[in-house]
């Protein structure tokens, strides 16, 4: 297994969030391409800025029970795709092409990668769709352990599920709090916007792909 050292610090794994990171989750993109623009604030509030997916993803709502309770609150119009999307939104959020370069790059390099996503078990079955995912070496998703990132049990199951210690792991996000839970645990970790930029931090974090 490949490892790099930054002082004492020995980094073997890095770890990936998936929506925003390795697939393309843009609720305005989805909005725009999917809805009439007059739907669009009602969207927002009830569904897209709501609780119901931290919910579905934590795995104390299952989505039969997330559209009997949201699809209601809406425009009748928009309630066929919306209830599509609440049962499985993986359709609407393609792969990130340079993202799963970069997985491949690391694994090239001897790097285990693997995977800490808030997710519904509807990962399962599209995880073989999606290049980066396919080479990953292992996969923590968050409603099988009913919890969400950032709590620190989420970090902490993660690494006592894969044998790492907090120290050796380099975890990458596209949101600021999961990051800095991360952090708090004892990883290095940074907010991902691109590519580019991860290749960036990680190189300074003295990972070489």
């Amino acid at each position: 297994m490949q490892s790099c050292s930054r002082g004492d610090i020995l980094i073997t794994t890095v770890a990936f969030d998936m929506g925003g990171v390795l697939i393309d989750f843009d609720t305005d993109r989805v909005l725009r391409e999917h809805f009439d623009s007059r739907y669009h604030d009602v969207l927002n509030e009830k569904v897209f800025h709501a609780d119901v997916w931290a919910r579905l993803d934590e795995g104390t709502e299952r989505a039969e029970d997330a559209v009997r309770r949201v699809v209601p609150l809406l425009p009748e119009p928009v309630r066929p795709t919306i209830a599509e999307m609440l049962m499985d939104f993986y359709p609407y959020m393609p792969p990130k092409p340079d993202s799963a370069e970069l997985v491949r790059s690391l694994k090239e390099a001897g790097y285990r990668v693997l995977l800490l996503s808030n997710a519904t078990p509807r990962f399962f079955d599209h995880y073989l769709e999606v290049p980066a995912l396919t080479m990953m070496d292992g996969f923590l998703i968050s409603a099988l352990y009913k919890t969400l990132k950032p709590r620190r049990e989420i970090y902490d199951l993660f690494c006592r599920k894969f044998g790492v210690r907090p120290e050796e792991c380099f975890f990458t996000d596209d949101r600021a709090d999961n990051v800095e839970g991360a952090r708090a645990f004892g990883m290095q970790a940074a907010v991902f916007t691109d590519v580019a930029s991860l290749k960036s931090a990680l190189r300074d974090a003295g990972v070489t792909c």
